[in-house]
């Protein structure tokens, strides 16, 4: 591939990068620190194949930074062999016509060779990879090791940033090198295999006009994440692919600034990816209580040694036409991350109580949760620590919420209890068992103490109350015990589906069906197994 076909386009821009050079894990860096001062996350970009001297890549992470309260780190993983950015103006040349012109193309093709043959060969995979690789355990180690890390690669580098997200290399702890990826106008892969092996959560913004990204291969990677998302989706993880009508391979980096379109394409794949990284994330329970303003009892934690990470996923209808600005997102300083966008759908996996099962009086033990935080924000009853004397703000955190997705392996019956956000929510999933595929039942250094016959039958006693509560319509609300503290809720039941995932495992299957049996008539039909739609919706009301 030539260096042609590779940065054809684009424009050098204006502006003056506000970041800071220095060393970072033995490489020159650029660093963009969180305007707050307490960044919600990592953000890593691999460049394209200007570098990191490029200004370009330099105010795009001062951008990221800004919009998103990011630290962005723009490493030299190239060492110093990058192709400069004067080579932009010869690229241009190179598509010009007239005799003159003509005559300069012979000058500026030597430019460019000079400068590709070097960049093509001192920064081959063979040799970037274990730079990059190498970077991002050290990153992990350090800066992330209790902050989420999200990579974002353009041409050159969205390439390396897809192969990170094949989740195919771990940390001495066994986590992952990074938790998300952003891609735009990617370069060096192979269609459709590449993306086939993605397993963490990417987004792609593809230009109309790709070399490298032709349309048969933008269209394969457009079904494939497709797929990938409608089977994994309700384990948080989705993708996510932006075409970008018109826009021209470089547009994310390079977008020419007096062109106002392709200026404004530019900003919207910018936009595109602070969203992203905003709504990905895996952290500790105290880390997204500070993402979304939320309350986390840390009381027990010593008792929940197997809930160091939660996975939480954000979503909302399909964005794939939808054209953003940084502009319109809040100022890091006050922004939850529940109020970034309008979510609908909250999916969160709050990992393993069986550890805690192996402790004195488990029962009586509280998790580090979101999920009271969840159904306030539902209610529209938010604490707020703004306000003197332990009073409340009634704020609509989530008003557009309708779908819940919550895993956990084996959570407490008193903590499944989701019941009270019914009246606002029309579907709910539920898995409270591991899948059998795992082996985690059998890993005695994973079950400890626990004794699995109280861990089952908490399981069942969670599904038992929630089948009492939502067939007798009588649904208790933690909102109402002083009204001077929390809304009132809504007197309709909104819930019209239920899906319990855990009707997938053929050994309590027949259980199951025998605990929820009583759910299914008049008012709830079972349309397969584990999933439960409500009927006459308009008749049932809350007694």
């Amino acid at each position: 591939m030539s260096l042609k076909q590779c940065c054809a386009t684009g424009s050098l821009h204006t502006g003056t990068p506000i970041g800071r050079r220095t060393k970072v894990h033995g490489l020159d860096c650029y660093v963009a620190d969180a305007p707050s001062g307490s960044p919600k996350g990592i953000v890593v970009i691999i460049p394209d194949a200007f570098g990191i001297e490029l200004l370009n890549n330099q105010v795009l992470a001062d951008a990221y930074a800004k919009e998103g309260n990011f630290q962005v780190l723009l490493p030299d993983f190239m060492a110093g062999s990058p192709v400069p950015a004067e080579a932009l103006i010869s690229l241009s040349a190179m598509s010009k016509t007239g005799l003159w012109n003509q005559l300069y193309k012979v000058g500026h093709a030597v430019y460019i060779l000079r400068h590709m043959v070097p960049f093509l060969y001192f920064c081959r995979e063979a040799v970037c990879k274990p730079r990059i690789r190498a970077f991002m355990h050290a990153v992990r180690e350090h800066e992330a090791a209790s902050l989420p890390v999200g990579v974002a690669g353009f041409c050159w580098g969205g390439g390396h940033v897809t192969k990170l997200c094949w989740d195919d290399e771990k940390t001495k702890d066994g986590k992952g090198l990074v938790d998300c990826g952003f891609i735009a106008h990617p370069s060096f892969l192979t269609y459709p295999g590449d993306i086939e092996k993605v397993a963490l959560p990417l987004s792609c913004a593809a230009a109309e006009h790709d070399q490298q990204m032709s349309a048969a291969n933008a269209k394969s990677t457009e079904e494939v994440l497709v797929a990938k998302t409608a089977k994994t989706k309700d384990q948080g993880v989705e993708h996510e692919f932006v075409m970008y009508p018109g826009a021209h391979h470089g547009f994310a980096v390079r977008a020419d600034e007096e062109d106002k379109e392709e200026a404004a394409r530019g900003k919207e794949a910018e936009a595109q990816a602070v969203a992203w990284f905003s709504k990905c994330i895996v952290a500790p329970p105290i880390n997204l209580a500070y993402l979304t303003s939320c309350y986390v009892n840390t009381s027990g934690d010593w008792a929940f040694t197997d809930m160091d990470y939660h996975v939480l996923q954000l979503s909302r209808p399909d964005i794939s036409s939808r054209m953003t600005t940084g502009a319109s997102q809040p100022t890091p300083e006050d922004a939850s991350l529940f109020g970034l966008r309008p979510w609908t759908h909250i999916s969160l996996n709050e990992g393993s109580f069986l550890r805690a099962y192996g402790s004195y009086e488990f029962f009586e033990r509280g998790p580090p949760s979101l999920t009271t935080s969840v159904a306030r924000g539902l209610s529209g009853a938010v604490p707020s620590p703004l306000l003197p004397n332990d009073t409340y703000l009634s704020l609509p955190i989530l008003p557009e919420l309708r779908s819940f997705t919550y895993t956990a392996i084996f959570p407490f019956a008193n903590h499944a209890q989701f019941t009270s956000m019914f009246k606002e929510l029309e579907e709910i999933t539920l898995q409270f068992a591991p899948d059998v595929s795992t082996g985690i039942l059998s890993d005695k250094a994973r079950v400890g103490k626990a004794e699995l016959a109280d861990c089952w039958q908490e399981l069942y006693t969670a599904y038992t109350e929630l089948v009492k509560v939502v067939r007798t319509t009588e649904i208790p609300s933690p909102y109402e015990v002083n009204e001077t503290r929390w809304a009132t809720a809504k007197p309709d039941l909104a819930i019209k589906k239920i899906t319990v995932r855990d009707f997938a495992i053929k050994a309590i299957q027949e259980d199951l069906e025998e605990i929820f049996a009583p759910l299914c008539a008049p008012v709830w039909a079972q349309d397969e197994p584990g999933v439960f739609t409500r009927m006459q919706l308009d008749e049932v009301r809350l007694v």
